[in-house]
């Protein structure tokens, strides 16, 4: 045997601390090599599954009139495509011109994961014409009061309607026709269109 693993055995007090820790070191690499290597050998899993509807029942109630509502409208004004939970960030471009890069991330992070129930849309340059929020009794929560005013602002400050319609048992077609109508005729030419960003 070595002299020097004979040490180890027979007096391992008179180990000084260094090769101690050299060893630790060893053995713990060793170990950490093959933990890698075993979650790499690991196939990825992907824990997702598809979700029952885009919708909630009281969205889809809702939704069958605010359909009937557009396409009775189609013969005064264009076409129109209705879109469903778009994010805000793909309705919005954040356009900042001073503050670099953090102030643009800042102001694109507070819409980024935000959406719009419905966006109405012309049907044939799909420009966003009208955002449509359903307000259940949840918009009265604190949290959802922040929200819902965060969203205004930022329709406001892009120059897009957005219509408000409370949930109710029953929707008069005619009368989401009476809200939304001011807003679809026509190709919103008064709205300077915004140029992609670079």
């Amino acid at each position: 045997m070595e002299p020097f693993f004979q040490t180890v055995l027979e007096s391992p007090r008179h180990i000084p601390p260094a090769v101690w820790i050299s060893f630790g070191a060893a053995f713990s690499l060793m170990w950490g090599v093959k933990v890698v290597r075993w979650l790499l050998s690991k196939p990825e899993t992907f824990p997702y599954g598809v979700i029952p509807s885009l919708l909630t029942e009281t969205e889809r109630h809702f939704a069958e009139a605010l359909f009937d509502a557009v396409d009775e409208l189609e013969t005064t004004v264009p076409t129109c495509y209705v879109a469903i939970k778009p994010r805000l960030a793909d309705v919005f471009q954040t356009e900042v011109t001073g503050g670099g890069r953090g102030e643009y991330i800042r102001h694109f992070a507070r819409i980024s994961q935000k959406h719009v129930d419905f966006l109405i849309c012309d049907g044939e340059t799909f420009q966003p014409l009208a955002g449509v929020e359903l307000d259940d009794p949840s918009h009265e929560r604190p949290d959802r009061v922040r929200r819902d005013a965060l969203v205004e602002a930022v329709f406001e400050a892009a120059g897009l309607p957005l219509v408000r319609v409370p949930t109710a048992r029953r929707y008069s077609v005619k009368e989401l026709q009476r809200r939304l109508q001011p807003h679809l005729s026509g190709s919103r030419a008064s709205l300077a269109p915004v140029s992609p960003a670079g």
